[in-house]
């Protein structure tokens, strides 16, 4: 990350996702649970979490910067998502991130998105136009065994929005 190291991020683009919003709370509640954000990362206040736009992403590429670590159940429960990125595969629009698979960092698909054909325009400020997109988010098979099988293919995820 350090050729991100000087460069100024609009706090009014970004990734705003609650990833699955039961889930979240259930971790919370859990004595001695955590959730973690890694740089790049905030909260929000409807409890969703805000990702930074990556400086480094290719020209129209939507991908962002920062991670969230769920744990509880003294780590029997351990989720990770990082990175995450909007992709276009095939007819479809796909949210990807970086999750801890068997001792590594892999980049699994995690929902699949319903995304609008043309995103609004908002007014961000004298001259500057910023597009929001907000997709209805389903759960991805290959990210069913993140969540342990808790949830199957298909389930309900959290909204995702998008401002670039």
């Amino acid at each position: 990350m350090s050729g991100a190291q000087g460069r100024v991020t609009r706090r009014d683009t970004g990734l705003a996702w609650g990833i699955k919003g039961s889930f979240v709370d259930y971790v919370e509640r859990w004595p001695g649970a955590s959730v973690d954000l890694a740089p790049g990362t905030g909260r929000l206040p409807d409890g969703g979490f805000y990702f930074t736009p990556d400086p480094d992403r290719p020209a129209g590429a939507r991908w962002f910067r920062g991670g969230v670590r769920m744990r509880a159940h003294g780590g029997l429960l351990d989720v990770s998502l990082a990175d995450p990125r909007v992709e276009d595969h095939g007819s479809g629009h796909v949210l990807t991130a970086e999750t801890w698979i068997d001792g590594r960092w892999e980049r699994v698909p995690f929902a699949e998105l319903q995304w609008p054909e043309s995103p609004e325009p908002e007014t961000a400020g004298v001259g500057h136009e910023v597009r929001m997109v907000t997709a209805e988010a389903r759960l991805h098979p290959d990210a069913v065994p993140v969540f342990d099988g808790t949830y199957p293919a298909g389930s309900g995820l959290a909204p995702v929005r998008v401002r670039l």
